[in-house]
């Protein structure tokens, strides 16, 4: 059985500037994929995510949202797609669950009563804005990441433009 880390890799070796995602008028080859799952695992790495964490994902059907699947992957944690737009007793039924450590929340998506119970989960100086997007790590448990505070969300980096 092949992982999604396999599938990738042997695209990359096989076929790395064939395009694997269009979404719109963007597309990405298996190599851009590839660079930006290492730099979105090496982030959450840096931020604390382990082997078996549950990361909540409340995002489009995005570059990031496919980068976001692969990346938690890599690092061998949970991802866990949920529907941006679910209501606050839904987010505590998952929350009973599936507790997670990290939720990447697309800011713009999710209905603000949801931001208001994710976010009184969270240490608010323990939220990060990613640089160039609307999403925000927020790490749930509150020793997830110790350094957010001296953070600057302005060099947080999740996934940079690529386009080819």
């Amino acid at each position: 059985m092949s992982s999604l880390q396999d599938v990738l890799q042997r695209a990359v070796a096989q076929h790395p500037d064939r395009r694997l995602l269009r979404i719109d008028s963007e597309s990405w080859t298996a190599a851009d994929i590839a660079r930006l799952v290492d730099i979105a695992a090496a982030a959450l790495r840096e931020d604390g995510l382990t082997k078996g964490d549950h990361v909540w994902l409340l995002l489009a059907n995005c570059i990031d949202f496919v980068v976001a699947i692969m990346a938690i992957s890599q690092c061998g944690a949970v991802a866990l797609p949920l529907n941006p737009l679910s209501g606050p007793m839904e987010v505590e039924g998952y929350a009973a669950v599936a507790p997670p450590r990290f939720v990447l929340l697309d800011s713009n998506l999710a209905r603000p009563e949801m931001r208001g119970v994710i976010a009184s989960w969270d240490n608010r100086e323990d939220r990060i804005t990613c640089m160039g997007t609307n999403i925000v790590l927020i790490a749930v448990d509150q020793n997830a990441h110790a350094d957010a505070r001296n953070a600057d969300p302005d060099t947080c980096q999740w996934t940079p433009s690529v386009t080819s």
